[in-house]
């Protein structure tokens, strides 16, 4: 039943997508890129973003449809003559919002719409692409991981160029230089984002001495690394090293960051889950000693702004956004994990249904492993 659901629900929205784009869009010379993935796909995309728009000098404006989750962090890089957020999750649920952002993008009057996203979706990214009625729409040949193959059939035709993508697993730096180099961008490479410093973080915000960060929290709990065990390696960087211990996350994480001091006997404990934007987080990584994370956007900003990182690394998606390629320079994060023969299930577990509480190879990762991590990051950069 739930499937048949949402089978009536993309059919009527596809309608409905066809009503709201109706408007007949004004002229103009302007570039679009829809890149409506997470912070951490976002960030890794960074360096493309900049060879994407140096491959296409003649347009006067470069418009970026970003997720509503990333919109200071892409205002404040300043690539992009205009940053439209969208939020995703009211996207598909919200009709009056949904049928606001399609006109807007409608409107645009793009000539050339791109979306580099080489896991596409049908219901935000490539009714965006539709949306824009751009005369060449250039996307990704994509795989099935967030699309059903007959949306793939369908929405296939809404662009006019596919660049072909190779069916072997490649890390995202390298499928994002892929896409490159097919869309004729020469002398490319996968490349670490070096991000510049984005704003002055306000006083009430700046660490005093020497600190480290933990991210405690996950997309998912599934992901989530038990809490004493980020405790266990707070104390024993607080004892070894003296650093104070900063507690980052999203608003909806502040009471898990209450929860990893009230656990961890550090003194001087700070909590700013919640408390700050994304450029100021992206500064606080920047002042860290260490980073230490579940698979989050938090290691990727670490890479960008040269920080030591180690990350509790599932096996879901192993290989797809971590480990970082070999020969990719720069800070890259160290990846720590319990290997398992199921890697690469795509999060389809086959140990466990239950989704409240972390995966085996998550919490099979060992206190000692991520403090040995964190001493092979440490050492790495000194």
């Amino acid at each position: 039943m739930n499937s048949w659901l949402k089978k009536i629900r993309n059919l009527f929205l596809f309608f409905f997508d066809s009503l709201a784009s109706l408007t007949t869009p004004s002229h103009s010379s302007s570039f679009l890129i829809v890149r409506v993935d997470n912070i951490g796909d976002f960030v890794l995309w960074l360096p493309s973003a900049r060879r994407l728009l140096e491959n296409y000098p003649n347009y006067r404006s470069a418009v970026l449809i970003c997720n509503q989750t990333c919109i200071d962090f892409a205002e404040a890089t300043k690539l992009f003559s205009q940053v439209i957020g969208v939020d995703l999750r009211r996207f598909i649920r919200d009709l009056a919002y949904r049928w606001r952002v399609i006109r807007q993008v409608t409107q645009l009057g793009a000539e050339i719409a791109i979306q580099p996203t080489y896991s596409r979706v049908f219901l935000t990214g490539d009714s965006l692409i539709r949306a824009s009625r751009a005369e060449q729409r250039i996307g990704s040949q994509g795989d099935l991981s967030n699309i059903y193959p007959m949306q793939k059939i369908i929405s296939d035709r809404w662009y006019t160029w596919l660049i072909p993508a190779s069916a072997k697993q490649l890390m995202e730096l390298e499928r994002n230089e892929e896409f490159l180099r097919g869309v004729g961008v020469r002398n490319v490479q996968a490349e670490i984002p070096l991000i510049p410093k984005l704003v002055q973080l306000p006083p009430e915000k700046r660490v005093g001495s020497d600190y480290f960060v933990l991210f405690p929290g996950a997309s998912t709990p599934i992901r989530k690394w038990p809490l004493e065990f980020f405790s266990a390696v707070a104390n024993h960087l607080s004892d070894q090293f003296g650093w104070i211990l900063v507690v980052c996350g999203s608003p909806s994480e502040r009471l898990l960051g209450d929860q990893v001091l009230e656990k961890a006997n550090v003194p001087n404990g700070i909590n700013f889950a919640g408390r700050t934007t994304l450029p100021e987080l992206t500064e606080l990584l920047r002042g860290a000693r260490v980073v230490i994370s579940n698979e989050t956007s938090a290691v990727h900003i670490a890479a960008g702004v040269c920080t030591p990182s180690v990350c509790v690394l599932g096996g879901g998606h192993y290989g797809r956004f971590l480990p970082y390629p070999i020969h990719v320079d720069g800070v890259k994060p160290i990846s720590v994990i319990h290997k398992m023969d199921c890697f690469g299930c795509n999060w389809c577990c086959i140990w466990t249904d239950d989704a409240s509480a972390p995966y085996p190879c998550v919490s099979g990762v060992e206190v000692n492993q991520v403090i040995s991590g964190v001493e092979s990051a440490l050492a790495a950069t000194a």
